[in-house]
């Protein structure tokens, strides 16, 4: 059994004990094509481990009110191939949207809202993404 499969387990052997209203909110896998379609997108494999995850679970249905990844949604595929069109939109359109963004601790990640091939994986409410 790969790590991801094991960590998958264990992460919903603890959502049926704290959290079981999330469980039924997971996609299905992934298909070969879908994921095929975003490294073509970025122009480069996808780690391992990203693939193994998303062949397990293709993000969260829309209709969760709770994400699994400390309250942040993780998305399917199809919604991280919008999320980078938007982003890199916002960026052609208005550059100096990318830049100014404080990190904390100062220095430790470029200062950017957004860069070519970042792939973001999950979005809350207010339109924030981790990747």
């Amino acid at each position: 059994m790969s790590d991801v499969v094991a960590v998958w387990q264990r992460l919903k052997f603890w959502f049926q004990d704290y959290a079981p209203e999330l469980v039924p909110h997971l996609n299905p896998g992934a298909t070969q094509v879908q994921l095929a379609e975003l490294e073509q997108r970025l122009g480069r494999p996808l780690p391992e481990d990203f693939r193994a995850s998303y062949a397990l679970h293709n993000g969260q249905q829309d209709a969760s009110s709770t994400g699994i990844v400390i309250g942040l949604k993780l998305l399917p595929l199809d919604r991280i191939l919008m999320c980078m069109e938007e982003l890199e939109r916002h960026a052609t359109e208005m550059p100096a949207w990318i830049q100014g963004v404080a990190t904390k601790p100062e220095g430790a990640i470029q200062p950017f809202r957004a860069c070519r091939g970042w792939v973001p994986v999950t979005q809350d409410s207010g339109g924030n993404y981790l990747g």
